[in-house]
Formats: C-alpha cells, structure tokens, sequence
C-alpha cells in the first residue's frame, strides 16, 4: 500500500528549508539543491513545489511579509491602539533588533536584490513595501492629526 503523502507537512519543511538557506548562504546561496539538502528531499519535490529560484524567492518574501505582519497586528493590539505607542512598536517591530530581525532583514536585502533584475520580483517587493508604509502612516496620521496629509505622509517615508 502506497503511503499517503502529507501536504501540508512537505511545504512547511521546504518553507523552513527556503528560510534557513537563504538567511545563512544569502541570494547567491539560495539554490534547489541546497533547499533539497536542508529539507531532506529530492530536487524534484523542492521543484514540484517551486520550479525557480524565483518562486523559492516570492515564497520566502510571501513568509517576511506573513510573520512581520502578524507581529505588527500583536503589537499594535497590545499597545491598546495609543497612536504614538503604536507607531513606535510598529517601527520597532520592523527593525533588526533580534536574531528573528537580522534573518529577516538578510531575506529582505536578498528580495531586494534579485527584485533589480525581474520586474515581477520587483513589483511584489514594491507591494509589500507599500502595506508597511501605510501601516506606518496610518499611525502617524493618528498621532500628529494636527498636521496635513502630506507632511504627514513624508514623515511615515522617512520614518520606514
């Protein structure tokens, strides 16, 4: 009897895999073949699941994006929605503070990278920027609503 393939299991252990290769090896190190030896799997089910080094890529910015999102949803939330406290968990949460931060800034500037040369890439790196710029200024409008929209809007670019 053939056993049962379990799905979900398969891509948290190439998702792991993705995560840990490229924030110890970096871009250049990020390859099916060393996603393939980290999970413990063939090439053949790491390109079942992603047939590029693109995809293995637009996975692991899919996972910063995730996990830097649910943080910032918790620590808003346990700020009481204060706005200048908020605004400082929320930055605070973007910043490479941790081990957990520096690996994720390493994906992010590996992202960013590659993101130079494939408009796709690019556009999707551009996206999420776009939501962490928003989430900032939302904050700083509600924590200077005396000033105007635009003062308010280059503050949060050069506060992100």
């Amino acid at each position: 009897m053939a056993r049962k393939r379990d799905l979900a299991d398969q891509r948290e252990r190439l998702s792991e895999a993705t995560w840990s290769v490229l924030t110890e090896r970096g871009l250049a190190g990020l390859t099916i073949r060393a996603v393939a030896e980290r999970a413990g799997c063939t090439t053949g089910l790491v390109m079942h699941a992603f047939p590029s080094k693109e995809a293995l890529l637009l996975h692991a910015r899919e996972l910063l994006h995730e996990r830097t999102r649910i943080r910032a949803d918790a620590v808003e939330e346990e700020t009481g929605r204060e706005p200048a406290a908020a605004l400082l968990a929320v930055l605070l949460n973007g910043a490479a503070l941790d081990d957990t931060g520096v690996d994720e800034a390493r994906v992010w500037v590996s992202y960013l990278a590659a993101s130079l040369a494939d408009d796709g890439l690019a556009e999707r790196h551009v996206a999420g920027n776009r939501s962490f710029i928003g989430r900032v200024g939302r904050w700083v409008a509600l924590s200077r609503p005396d000033r105007s929209a635009e003062e308010n809007s280059t503050d949060a670019l050069a506060l992100v």
